[in-house]
């Protein structure tokens, strides 16, 4: 078999695997009305992403799926409606003070909140792939995920745009949502996870021989 088939038939294959995970969130989404099933989904999701960027590309999709579904259920909602709620206070508070005349104050706050509303979207760009890589709580989760999300803030808009760059094309293309957006996402995400862990711990490692 020649490069270009072989090539062929890897995409392919790439394409079914990313298909299949994508339906599957969105089914699992859907079981729970979103607002119970979401969270612990994409979690799950997450966790399929993550056997794939280690190589496991055979991983059994559903399997693997349904354990981490349950296995990170709780933890997960509680990381989701954390983030959401706060989320949506700062939205209103921001939307609130704009309604108000131009006035100094107001524009501090919301300046400010607007600096927090920041600093929750990329906690939760990292939160969530860390709820599988770490065993504590999630305040734990969250703290680690705004170290990593911020200590190469390069990596983090890069992330940021391809999430936006991939939103637009659904935003194009709905029907994307059903079968690749989604699953796209998390891989994206995923992958610059892994980037940014990855030059982490070589930084670590090099202050511990300067340390030694």
């Amino acid at each position: 078999m020649d490069t270009v088939t072989s090539g062929i038939f890897a995409g392919f294959d790439w394409f079914i695997r990313i298909v299949k995970l994508n339906v599957l969130w969105v089914l699992a989404s859907v079981a729970g009305l979103f607002l119970f099933s979401v969270f612990p989904a994409t979690s799950a999701a997450f966790t399929v992403t993550n056997e794939w960027t280690k190589g496991n590309k055979d991983v059994p999709v559903w399997n693997t799926f349904k354990t981490a579904f349950q296995n990170n259920f709780w933890k997960s909602q509680a990381m989701g409606y954390l983030l959401g709620v706060t989320f949506f206070i700062l939205f209103i508070d921001i939307r609130l003070f704009l309604s108000f005349e131009s006035h100094l104050m107001w524009n501090v706050l919301i300046i400010t909140l607007s600096i927090f509303l920041f600093l929750l979207f990329v906690v939760s760009f990292y939160g969530f792939p860390m709820i599988i890589e770490l065993e504590g709580s999630v305040k734990e989760i969250m703290k680690a995920a705004f170290f990593r999300g911020f200590s190469y803030m390069h990596w983090t808009f890069i992330n940021i745009l391809g999430v936006v760059a991939i939103g637009l094309v659904t935003f194009i293309y709905p029907v994307a949502f059903l079968f690749l957006s989604g699953a796209v996402t998390f891989l994206w995400i995923t992958c610059m996870n892994q980037i940014v862990k990855a030059k982490i711990e070589t930084k670590y490692e090099s202050l511990q021989r300067i340390a030694e």
